[in-house]
């Protein structure tokens, strides 16, 4: 099985940390000045930008204080998303997929990474791979799988790489072939991608040829 991708799912900005810290340490005074610098931006968030809504919900994510009857960051994520945010299509995806906020839905999971993947966001690429052969929220579909993490992993991406290298060594979606296997970890593994570093290791890989298939 490949790797399940490590979310890092609601990590602010860090601007937005900057602030939330002030928020905790200013004196009372500086911190009404804090607080009012954050709801002007909270107030003047233009609804038609997504990048605008995403921040906002960062916001709220960190626990910065807003005014009473502020809504809380689930609609934000929803609001940006609606807009195109690959971003928050992700971040709304994760919650699903953990149950973070939420009721964990791994179809509703699967539809936002999709959305966000068919955008180019490279860990929603790699997740929505890693449903498909697994079978989670989706139907398990290993060709689909493979199609995602390829275009992730044409970015560059060491997970997609690792993942593609344990489709062709157990033969799910491709023929089976161990050699082009071994070239997808070495792809990961040059970019100090541990697993496949360990992979490498035990099966003793020190001199496997460069093979075309894989790129």
């Amino acid at each position: 099985m490949s790797t399940s991708p490590v979310l890092f799912l609601f990590s602010a900005m860090a601007l937005l940390s900057a602030v939330a810290h002030a928020a905790q340490t200013v004196t009372p005074t500086q911190n009404d000045s804090v607080d009012a610098t954050i709801n002007e931006l909270v107030y003047s968030a233009d609804p038609n930008e997504p990048e605008a809504q995403l921040t906002i919900t960062l916001m709220c994510g960190k626990g910065v204080k807003t005014q009473p009857g502020f809504v809380g960051s689930l609609q934000w994520y929803r609001k940006a998303a609606d807009l195109g945010s690959a971003q928050a299509q992700y971040y709304l995806g994760g919650m699903y997929e953990t149950g973070r906020r939420v009721l964990r839905d791994y179809k509703r999971a699967a539809q936002w990474y999709r959305q966000a993947a068919v955008q180019g966001h490279v860990k929603a690429q790699v997740t929505l791979g890693y449903m498909y052969e697994s079978g989670q929220g989706v139907r398990q579909d290993y060709g689909k799988a493979i199609s995602w993490y390829r275009k992730a992993a044409d970015q560059g991406f060491a997970m997609a790489q690792f993942n593609i290298g344990t489709l062709y060594e157990n033969g799910h979606g491709v023929v089976k072939d161990e050699n082009i296997a071994t070239q997808w970890y070495r792809k990961a593994a040059d970019q100090g991608y541990a697993q496949a570093l360990d992979k490498l290791a035990k099966i003793g890989d020190g001199a496997v040829s460069v093979l075309t298939e894989a790129d």
